[in-house]
């Protein structure tokens, strides 16, 4: 989940300078009826642009329709980008966020599944804790990283998307830190 969002944040601030140029020129072009997606590629200085009004700062500044406007953001990238985000299945993220969102609101019961290998998921539990949410955990772990290369590796051959040894490697140690440290102290069980 970290990924993709990193990767959104460095492609808003590269093309931060330009935003409001881009958004001119395309207003221009269209009006022209001529295809404005060159153009735009020179005012952006860069081999993709945004065309999208949004940046990461509104986005965040619109929590109640953080969702939606997360999906018009990445739509309005130019298709290679695009073509980024849908091999994180960034959509199945956001889509995951907002049930989990709309559940918590709602006092619905419900459940995720999570490597812990990030820190986000821990900053939520104090909130759901809050809606007066009975937290608890189950956490499954593997042997080795070895054993999680290779359920990679599975994954990969049954059509799944590839990740490095050195990240999974990673993401282990660090999910089995952040459950220690992070997971494990505040749930109720």
């Amino acid at each position: 989940m970290i990924l993709p969002f990193t990767v959104l944040r460095q492609l808003d601030c590269v093309l931060e300078p330009s935003k409001a140029a881009v958004l001119e020129e395309k207003t221009l072009r269209e009006g022209q009826g001529l295809d404005p997606v060159p153009f735009l590629l020179r005012k952006a200085g860069q081999n993709f642009c945004n065309t999208s009004p949004l940046d990461m700062k509104r986005l965040m500044g619109d929590q109640d329709n953080i969702g939606e406007n997360l999906r018009s953001y990445i739509q309005a990238f130019t298709p290679k980008v695009r073509d980024i985000f849908e091999s994180f299945a960034f959509h199945l993220q956001v889509d995951r966020l907002e049930k989990i969102d709309r559940c918590a609101a709602a006092g619905i019961s419900f459940a995720f599944e999570t490597t812990l290998a990030g820190k986000g998921d821990a900053h939520q539990i104090q909130q759901w804790q809050t809606l007066v949410y009975s937290v608890k955990l189950v956490f499954l772990q593997l042997q080795s990283v070895n054993q999680a290369i290779a359920r990679a590796g599975l994954r990969v051959r049954q059509g799944g998307h590839a990740i490095p040894p050195e990240v999974i490697a990673r993401r282990f140690k660090a999910g089995l830190r952040n459950f220690e440290t992070l997971y494990r102290p505040p749930v109720s069980q």
